[in-house]
């Protein structure tokens, strides 16, 4: 048994660095890399699962019955609609709550360890790959690992477009920027230079959800550590607190002021014979607040609006099922909170934001809650990604939910050991 969990540990740690560094689906396997470990993960769980199941020591908690009646909706609504619901989009969202459930179980206090120095690594391997991908056009290595032939044009770093590159990034920088805040977690010099490189890549990606995602955590979390700082000492705020919006005002200054949003210092710097397409993408974006990108997802809520209209029903049941969106229109909603209100109803929604709430609840009523902060912030920037995006029935947010989760379960047993214990004396 000893030896099963040391494989689950290894196996766990590299789900999370798939995770970050080939979140794609690769050429080598019918899917994501990340998932194939999740399941093989899984497969190694089963026999330490049957034998606390055997023994009467397996309990379903309370975020695992929420996660329970969501799998069921999806499952109905999936079967009730199957004429327009689709099973690569079913299969997602069950893998998106298998996910949570995986994560959660492998996940203690060594996992925030871990997963704090893996982003920092992630920023600065992706960060140096982005510059030298704007500057030259080259080393994308998911041309050699991704499938489909992505065309690459954009730095993305380790990823294979934009999107994926700015919630990875927007993720990992929000989680440093939590340590980079507080006094009680560890924040060095090295962090703070790789913190700037991980600001430079998210802006040079291209990616406004991403920079819109992590700008609603850097007001959200400004106003939440001046606010915890004053009604608790164990919320101390750093000396970079200061120095950061020191950067960032002097950093946004120059900009407007010198570079005028045009990049024109990047197209000196970069060889024109290498093309400037990733440039003029960013010059377009950063130029242009309505593009064709804006206006699809205005056409999808639109179309979202008339299938409420048309059928109320389905909102008030189990949803139109998962797909169904894109077989109706013809294209994503690209809101994964529209999304999920469409595919699993208001009963699937609500029961989503019981699970979030309870899992946060449960996380800040613990005595060292400080340790949940930078998962939290991370968290946070998927969460207004997903405005824009459809990420949910991806990793990224069932790893940082699961991580909350898992850690506060066996933070609750040390507890109740502890007040067993005492009692006894």
């Amino acid at each position: 048994m000893l030896q099963l969990k040391v494989i689950n540990s290894l196996l766990f740690k590299a789900f999370l660095i798939c995770v970050f560094f080939i979140y794609y689906q690769t050429k080598f396997l019918p899917g994501s890399l990340h998932s194939w470990i999740m399941l093989l993960g899984i497969v190694f769980m089963l026999p330490a699962t049957y034998e606390k199941s055997a023994n009467g020591q397996i309990k379903v908690s309370q975020d695992f019955f929420w996660v329970l009646l969501l799998a069921v909706i999806i499952i109905f609504g999936y079967v009730i609609n199957i004429a327009t619901a689709t099973f690569s989009n079913f299969q997602a969202y069950i893998m998106m709550l298998i996910t949570y459930v995986y994560v959660k179980h492998n996940s203690d206090e060594q996992t925030l360890v871990f997963i704090n120095r893996l982003v920092r690594w992630f920023l600065l391997i992706n960060g140096i790959l982005i510059i030298l991908q704007t500057l030259t056009g080259s080393y994308f290595p998911a041309r050699y690992l991704a499938s489909g032939n992505p065309p690459l044009e954009i730095a993305s770093g380790v990823s294979d477009g934009a999107t994926k590159n700015g919630f990875l990034v927007a993720f990992s920088l929000s989680m440093m920027l939590a340590s980079l805040f507080f006094k009680q977690l560890k924040f060095s010099f090295f962090d703070f230079l790789i913190f700037i490189i991980g600001l430079i890549s998210l802006v040079l990606s291209a990616s406004r959800a991403g920079m819109l995602s992590f700008g609603a955590v850097v007001l959200f979390g400004s106003l939440f550590s001046i606010i915890q700082s004053l009604r608790d000492k164990r919320y101390r705020l750093s000396q970079f607190f200061i120095l950061f919006f020191i950067i960032i005002a002097f950093g946004g200054f120059f900009i407007i002021s010198y570079l005028n949003l045009n990049f024109e210092m990047l197209y000196e710097i970069r060889d024109s014979e290498t093309g400037n397409y990733g440039l003029n993408v960013m010059i377009y974006k950063a130029s242009n607040l309505v593009d064709g990108s804006i206006e699809e997802r205005f056409y999808g809520f639109l179309f979202f609006k008339k299938l409420i209209v048309e059928s109320p029903l389905h909102l008030f049941s189990v949803g139109y099922g998962a797909g169904s969106f894109e077989t109706l229109n013809g294209l994503n909603i690209h809101n994964s909170w529209f999304e999920l209100l469409i595919t699993t109803g208001l009963f699937g929604f609500v029961i989503f934001i019981a699970l979030l709430v309870s899992v946060t609840f449960k996380a800040f009523k613990q005595q060292d809650s400080i340790k949940y902060t930078p998962i939290f912030f991370a968290l946070l920037s998927v969460m207004v990604f997903m405005f824009a995006h459809d990420v949910l029935r991806g990793r990224i947010f069932w790893l940082g939910l699961g991580i909350i989760s898992g850690v506060t379960a066996i933070s609750q047993k040390k507890k109740t050991a502890k007040l067993m214990q005492q009692g006894v004396n």
